[in-house]
């Protein structure tokens, strides 16, 4: 004979031994013990959350012939027996999904009128109720609202969303909620216990994690990892390597190379994962799930994540860069987010992993260069154009743009301004606006950093806005690498001073046409300068 799973042997006999479900039990508890039951309920929640359980503990505790006084059926009853046994004649459960007819229901509607055999209670428990036709809702109803005296309805769904309101409204609801991971990994333990089976706590706490809130998958994922280790208990390794997920050591790599300057980190860690042909929706999910963690920890504390993740993420949070701001995890887990909708899309699985992951690095390492300047942005408000009129926008008039050879340095590593010419002529391919604003800046060279200095505060918050700044964090590591930094400054006030090279350059006179000119360039419209009055140096008098 087969052996029964461990959530078939383990379901609740009696009210107390429901988990994860105190609300609605203690409700229905109640209901029993004050003979204030209705003639239909309806149960719903997610899958193994407990809807059937407790619908046959109702169903149960209704005809026991000796039910003690805090509504638990006594279980040693004929009613009770009959019904351990699947043999009790008074309580019917139909399964929606391949009953679903007008004719199954119109063959209930003929057996109602029955009285019960051995119970009080004749009790039909109609299991995924909304798969139903609506020609078997319809004919349905007027039993549902008025059905004779010895006759109760239990209803159970998972999608109560797909149920006709029109039964709901004749129905008793109940919310179940799915379990928490602490709670399944409690239930976990007093089961194996039960058994005599060893574990490791930590094995059961990723069962539970990956249940999803449902007991009965965690009972049959921790049946099929005992079937797997040959009665030699639940280990970590064990179940890990059931589930198919990513070992500690390969998400480490994987979470590590993320944050490389070079991808060759991260092509090696997917090379491996490809040769030991794991999953990629699950890798997907499982590098998600590491990101979202580190940064939980990082803006939480160790308190947020579950106990056996801890040392992991305490460890790898010190071997990463931590000036990464949360935006760039958000926009990380999104693009793995992403990814998984392509691979329903029928993309090459490979190819969407890999997409997503380079997407990924290019996100923290932007993150990670962006860091090192030492200007804080805000978005700037745009000028806004209406659509017959053009734009007027006052401006602070700048200087000319200097040659890109003209660039500054003062006592700086040799060579290092000299290579933000390459910065400029890689900008200027990438985004022509961004390199058009470039133009104003001067650059000097300060304590082994770059300096980009802007005369006007305006131009150097355009520059750290986000489309510039990503383009200009791209550019400069990738010209740079990541043994020199940049800053971003405005004013005199912040100019770097130099003993031995130019101080800036010259104050020219203004141009409007010329300004006008190289806003349109960065607008992409027609801009009219409001400059107000110019003295003869060239600068606006206020």
């Amino acid at each position: 004979m087969a052996r029964q799973a461990l959530y078939r042997i383990y379901r609740p006999r009696r009210f107390s031994e429901v988990v994860g479900q105190s609300r609605s039990i203690q409700v229905l508890q109640a209901a029993v013990v004050q003979e204030r039951l209705t003639h239909a309920y309806c149960f719903s929640g997610p899958r193994g959350t407990g809807k059937t359980s407790v619908a046959r503990l109702l169903a149960k505790a209704v005809n026991c012939l000796n039910r003690a006084q805090d509504g638990e059926p006594c279980l040693n009853c004929a009613s009770c027996l009959a019904m351990d046994q699947g043999a009790h004649l008074d309580i019917i459960e139909i399964d929606a999904a391949s009953n679903r007819g007008i004719d199954e229901i119109r063959e209930i509607r003929e057996r109602v009128a029955h009285l019960p055999v051995i119970g009080r209670t004749k009790v039909y428990i109609i299991d995924e109720v909304h798969m139903l036709t609506n020609d078997a809702f319809n004919a349905l109803l007027k039993t549902l609202e008025e059905p004779p005296a010895h006759v109760m309805f239990i209803l159970a769904t998972t999608e109560v969303h797909k149920v006709p309101l029109t039964v709901l409204s004749r129905c008793q609801r109940y919310q179940f909620s799915r379990l928490d991971a602490f709670t399944i990994q409690k239930r976990l333990e007093q089961v194996l216990d039960a058994e005599g089976q060893g574990y490791e706590p930590d094995a059961l706490a990723i069962i539970a994690d990956s249940a999803d809130g449902a007991l009965r998958d965690a009972l049959s994922l921790t049946d099929q990892v005992l079937a797997m280790a040959h009665d030699q208990g639940l280990s970590e390794a064990t179940v890990r390597e059931f589930l198919g997920g990513l070992d500690q050591s390969l998400l480490e790599q994987l979470l590590m190379a993320l944050t490389e300057p070079s991808l060759k980190p991260l092509l090696s860690g997917l090379q491996m994962i490809w040769q030991e042909g794991r999953d990629v929706r699950q890798m997907l999910r499982d590098v998600a799930q590491g990101l979202r963690d580190l940064m939980l920890y990082r803006t939480l504390g160790e308190e947020a994540l579950a106990s056996y993740r801890r040392d992991f993420y305490r460890e790898l949070s010190g071997r990463l860069p931590a000036t990464i701001a949360k935006e760039a995890w958000f926009q990380a887990m999104e693009a793995l987010a992403e990814a998984e909708t392509r691979l329903r899309g029928g993309f090459p699985p490979r190819l969407v992993a890999e997409m997503a992951l380079f997407k990924v690095h290019q996100d923290l390492t932007s993150a990670v260069v962006e860091s090192e300047g030492s200007v804080t942005t805000t978005p700037l408000a745009m000028p806004t154009v209406e659509p017959d009129s053009q734009p007027q926008v006052a401006v602070e008039p700048p200087p000319d743009p200097p040659a890109p050879a003209a660039t500054t340095a003062a006592s700086a590593p040799t060579g290092a301004s000299e290579r933000f010419n390459h910065v400029l002529e890689q900008v200027r391919e990438e985004r022509p606006s961004t390199y058009a604003l470039l133009q104003y800046a001067e650059v000097f060279e300060e304590n082994a950093r770059v300096v980009i200095w802007f005369q006007f505060p305006a131009h150097r918050d355009i520059i750290a806005s986000a489309p510039h700044r990503e383009v200009l964090a791209r550019v400069f590591s990738r010209v740079y690498g990541s043994e020199i930094g940049y800053d971003l400054r405005a004013g005199e006030a912040e100019k770097p001073s130099s003993s031995d090279g130019p101080k800036g350059s010259e104050v020219n006179k203004i141009d409007p046409e010329a300004i006008s000119a190289r806003l349109q360039e960065v607008f992409g419209a027609p801009v009219k300068l409001s400059l107000g009055s110019i003295d003869e140096d060239g600068v606006k008098e206020r």
